[in-house]
């Protein structure tokens, strides 16, 4: 009895349990069920399906974009690159067209002005023109004393000539055009500026003009080196400089921006007045240049009354 007893117990148990099991997994698998219709139908929302639509496109535009900025880049870096190989370039034709200019309107008067004068067309010219004075002088002294005891007389074309180098400094010069070499070595100083080297520029500018006096762009490295000495805030190197193009190079297309900067770094010593002469002078001689526009921007900060009769 009892066993059977035990036994109806157990199985009784092990039925409810197992029906229980039975209504979990049923409720479980309901559950799963609807989870699985809702998001069904959730997909199947056109809305939804509008809104990852656009996400997609929206992300395949930002790819776009980022594409075209690093294209941007490159090109940005590609153009900056020309453009300072252009600004070289422009530079060296600028300086040829001003070497042509000069041929054309400068030459002949100043070969004029040279054989009128005598004095200002260089150091071959006036050492022409003394040779034949000197032998005039020395014909009657034929003796031989007297020639052991005339050795002054023949070194004084020498020290003629060392006269004329000195003062030939403020004399205007004749120019040729640049030859390639010339160029060269202007395009290299040139570079030095470029890369801010500014002591070895300034050197370079240097050696260019005293290799190189008669080159059309024995100018513009005059102009330049004071302006590289003004970097330097050298203002007495600098108005050197900017006097050297105003007296040697008086014809070219360079004295206008010269005198501008002479003015400029007169006002930078103090010599306020001077500098004021020397902007109305630009007014007056160069009305329809840059830097005659340049002028009246500083004679305004001046507090300096711009001339208009002469900026007409």
């Amino acid at each position: 009895m009892k066993r059977t007893f035990k036994a109806a117990i157990v199985g009784t148990v092990f039925c409810t349990l197992s029906s229980l099991s039975l209504s979990a997994a049923a409720v479980t698998t309901s559950e799963l069920e609807k989870r699985v219709s809702r998001l069904e139908k959730m997909a199947q929302n056109p809305v939804i399906l509008q809104l990852l639509r656009r996400l997609e496109t929206q992300e395949n535009e930002v790819q776009e974009l980022q594409d075209k900025m690093d294209r941007l880049q490159y090109q940005l870096k590609k153009l900056k690159a020309e453009s300072d190989k252009r600004y070289q370039e422009n530079d060296e034709r600028i300086s040829a067209l001003e070497a042509q200019i000069q041929q054309l309107k400068q030459a002949s008067p100043l070969d004029e002005q040279n054989s009128a004068n005598g004095t200002r067309g260089g150091a071959t010219e006036p050492e022409v023109s003394l040779t034949p004075k000197q032998p005039s002088t020395e014909l009657p002294p034929a003796a031989v004393p007297a020639a052991s005891s005339k050795p002054l007389p023949e070194k004084q074309p020498a020290s003629d000539t060392q006269k004329l180098s000195t003062t030939q400094v403020n004399q205007p010069l004749q120019t040729h055009f640049p030859t390639p070499e010339e160029k060269a070595a202007y395009k290299a100083a040139f570079n030095l500026v470029k890369t801010a080297k500014y002591p070895e520029a300034y050197k370079a500018f240097e050696v260019f003009q005293k290799q190189y006096p008669h080159s059309k762009l024995s100018a513009n490295a005059a102009y330049w080196q004071g302006e590289v000495a003004l970097l330097q805030k050298d203002n007495a190197a600098a108005l050197k400089a900017f006097d050297q193009v105003l007296t040697q190079y008086p014809h070219s297309l360079k004295v206008a921006d010269a005198m501008l900067r002479k003015a400029d770094t007169l006002v930078l010593m103090g010599k306020t007045e001077e500098g004021k002469k020397l902007y109305q002078q630009i007014l007056h001689q160069f009305p329809q240049s840059r830097a005659a526009k340049s002028v009246k921007k500083r004679l305004q900060v001046l507090d300096q009354p711009v001339d208009e009769k002469k900026a007409k």
